[in-house]
């Protein structure tokens, strides 16, 4: 792309953490196992929101379900019946009805984003697009215009949405930055190096850059947490009532959803670069697989 350079901000932070200052597992949680990893003739290409593409040219969603369609529109987009919302690299909203442009909104434009951004949401009657410079623009197909922006980050670089959940009225962002909850009756905002996070129905998992993990309900009440002192988690997913957490340094943590206990496979996987993908069966780590769970 000739403006939007596509890259994850963790590559910088993910080479940082690889230095002297780096995760070293507690002893008495140490697993010595080999971990039983199957090998792949493919390797990823690229992560982005929820979804992993493939050397082969195949892409999966979350759930390890192929996806057919092949990235065509912008930065990213979204099909809905005969329509096509999607953002340009230049940071303008479009909106295609059987092919032909019927919408059309400049936002500013940005020089760094997280490929993770989600794709433009049909929700009944509106489209939430998540825009490059960190906000929320809500289209009402009804009046064929945008009805309301939500600014959520402010921040000069990766200030793009990277997760969200959508559930009745009730909206949680996520961005490098911060949490946002907004539903009719509540809206708060925390501020954190946020790496990702984990959402259940109830409650989620927010991973930090710094190697914590944060249990909150969807009031940003903090429930528990759990710190991994210099840790840096590149790939996370809940898988049958545990967490797995992959380090920088190739460790893979195994914690329960209580943070009750946890165990470290003290054999790391050699990670050459950070492509590595979460399914609910398995994690792929370019070429290698293990199946889960462990």
């Amino acid at each position: 792309m000739k403006r939007v350079v596509l890259i994850l901000s963790t590559a910088l932070l993910f080479i940082s953490c690889s230095g002297k200052n780096s995760y070293k597992p507690d002893r008495t949680k140490r697993v010595h196992k080999r971990l039983p990893f199957l090998f792949n003739s493919t390797t990823i290409e690229k992560i982005g929101h929820n979804r992993v593409y493939l050397s082969n040219g195949k892409v999966f969603d979350r759930d390890g379900v192929e996806i057919e369609e092949v990235e065509e529109y912008g930065v990213i987009y979204s099909k809905h019946e005969n329509l096509i919302a999607y953002i340009t690299e230049e940071n303008v909203l479009k909106l295609l009805e059987d092919e032909k442009e019927i919408f059309s909104a400049n936002f500013d434009k940005v020089s760094t984003i997280d490929v993770r951004i989600p794709a433009p949401l049909f929700d009944g009657r509106n489209i939430l697009y998540f825009t490059l410079d960190g906000k929320i623009a809500i289209y009402s197909k009804k009046f064929n215009k945008i009805s309301r922006v939500v600014p959520v980050s402010f921040a000069s670089n990766y200030s793009n949405v990277i997760d969200y959940r959508l559930f009745g009225k009730s909206l949680t962002l996520i961005t490098h930055r911060e949490i946002l909850q907004i539903d009719e009756t509540f809206d708060k905002k925390i501020s954190l190096p946020i790496r990702g996070a984990i959402f259940k129905e109830n409650y989620f998992f927010l991973i930090t850059k710094d190697g914590e993990i944060r249990k909150y309900d969807y009031k940003l009440q903090l429930l528990n947490s759990k710190k991994f002192p210099l840790a840096y988690f590149v790939a996370f997913r809940e898988v049958d009532e545990r967490i797995y957490l992959l380090e920088s340094e190739g460790y893979l943590i195994d914690l329960d959803i209580n943070f009750q206990d946890y165990k470290v496979y003290y054999e790391p996987i050699d990670l050459d670069r950070e492509n590595c993908f979460f399914t609910p069966q398995k994690l792929i780590c370019d070429n290698k697989t293990v199946r889960l769970p462990l």
